[in-house]
């Protein structure tokens, strides 16, 4: 039974050998919710990887093909990962038009990624202000690599209202092409390493470029490896 649990939720501090237990207040607030959410998106990605690889036929090649995309997609998310510095005073419109230049070639470009992601924040806000930061993420046909870049201000805090006080404005976007799974899954497992991860959201929150690029690497190694079932 506790070989099959993934995690345990707990208003009490368990002590479980080898459990990872996740304590909240016994009425759990937006931000613990948020952690719940994590830890399941984490151990789902997980645990259904390691039935990438196995030994026999058209499915063995199947999975040398994944493992190749895989180690495409994380050293090109590594490569062009950078930390963008504004303004203080700019507006979320502003903001979100720096990542969408940075991330395309061209104006035509730009503006259609700039809409991808303003429908995609329209769709479903994801600022947090009580976890200090927001993420902006949509899939596009104006890219062929996944990206992930950080934004952060010049003063202590971005100033627009639309931020609600954040310090940190993230991006996460994947190209629209017949590796959608690819994408999704990697993409998935860093935006939930968020709330499942405390090194790296201390990170992000610490604003240096260097640091969040270290976790970064230490994150897509742990997928990887536990892809490949090493």
């Amino acid at each position: 039974m506790f070989q099959e649990t993934y995690f345990f939720i707990s208003t009490l501090p368990l002590q479980i050998p080898g459990a990872d237990v996740l304590r909240t207040s016994p009425l759990i607030t937006g931000s613990e919710l948020q952690h719940i959410l994590g830890k399941i998106d984490t151990y789902s990605h997980i645990r259904k990887a390691p039935d990438l690889v196995t030994p026999s036929g058209e499915t063995f090649l199947s999975a040398l093909d994944r493992t190749h995309l895989l180690a495409r997609e994380m050293a090109g998310l590594l490569r062009h990962y950078q930390q963008f510095t504004v303004p203080a005073s700019s507006t979320f419109a502003q903001v979100v038009h720096t990542l969408a230049a940075a991330a395309t070639k061209g104006e035509e470009d730009t503006a259609l990624l700039f809409d991808a992601i303003i429908r995609r924040e329209c769709l479903n806000s994801q600022i947090f202000p009580d976890q200090g930061f927001a993420l902006l993420h949509c899939r596009t046909q104006t890219i062929r690599q996944s990206l992930f870049y950080t934004c952060v201000p010049d003063g202590p805090a971005f100033e627009d209202d639309y931020f609600k006080g954040i310090a940190t404005v993230l991006l996460l976007i994947m190209p629209e092409d017949e590796y959608r799974q690819v994408h999704t899954d990697v993409l998935g497992f860093i935006s939930s390493s968020l709330v499942s991860d405390d090194a790296f959201y201390q990170a992000i929150l610490g604003h240096d470029p260097e640091k969040i690029r270290c976790h970064l690497q230490r994150i897509l190694k742990t997928y990887f490896e536990s892809a490949l079932s090493l």
